[in-house]
């Protein structure tokens, strides 16, 4: 049944995301050295880079991969968010990020998520924590966005709100009778029927 993607759960995701990330800052980092290698034609601007000696070319390099970095985490969210509801680490975990509606995400509210993603970061992680009072584990990004995270078993095909996830059982439940049920009804009020006609006829 699907629920509210809980606390553990989604730190689980983000730390497989966070995974992912440095990975990919690893292979820009590496871009970046054997640039500055092919430029300088030396394996002096390495020396200096590690031994914190100030050039104008480590500067730049220094100055430039952080921005780098974070451009491709913004992309990586705002991404995966907009175009599925999920990052690849809320996918292993069976997470899905959807509207407050229940409706699907789009790149406007995944924009808005990740400046609440940024928001919290700069509020000393509070904006993450804020999930563990809120019924709903709604943290800051998803209340300046509108949305919510749920949990999504693999049995099941697409994620709902848990609200109405009950609201379709009962309907289903309702919905559904007996067999013959209906039949025997119809019978009943038909014998019914027979019996108050037979008792008018009667003087």
């Amino acid at each position: 049944m699907t629920g509210y993607g809980g606390f553990w759960r989604r730190l689980a995701a983000f730390l497989l995301d966070q995974g992912i990330l440095a990975a990919i800052a690893l292979y820009l980092f590496l871009i970046g050295l054997f640039a500055l290698i092919a430029a300088t034609g030396s394996l002096t601007v390495v020396r200096d880079l590690f031994t914190g000696n100030s050039t104008p070319i480590t500067e730049r390099f220094l100055s430039l991969f952080p921005a780098a970095v974070f451009l491709c985490a913004a992309v990586y969210f705002i991404f995966f968010w907009g175009y599925a509801g999920q990052t690849p680490g809320k996918m292993l975990l069976g997470l899905h990020v959807i509207e407050a509606g229940g409706a699907g995400m789009n790149y406007r509210l995944a924009i808005i998520r990740f400046l609440g993603y940024l928001l919290s970061a700069f509020a000393f992680y509070l904006g993450f924590l804020w999930m563990l009072f809120n019924r709903k584990r709604r943290g800051w990004p998803d209340l300046l966005a509108g949305t919510l995270v749920v949990y999504v078993p693999r049995t099941s095909n697409e994620p709902v709100l848990p609200a109405e996830q009950g609201e379709r059982e009962e309907g289903e439940s309702g919905a559904a009778a007996p067999p013959g049920h209906g039949s025997a009804l119809s019978e009943a009020s038909g014998e019914g029927g027979s019996v108050s006609s037979e008792e008018e006829k009667r003087p």
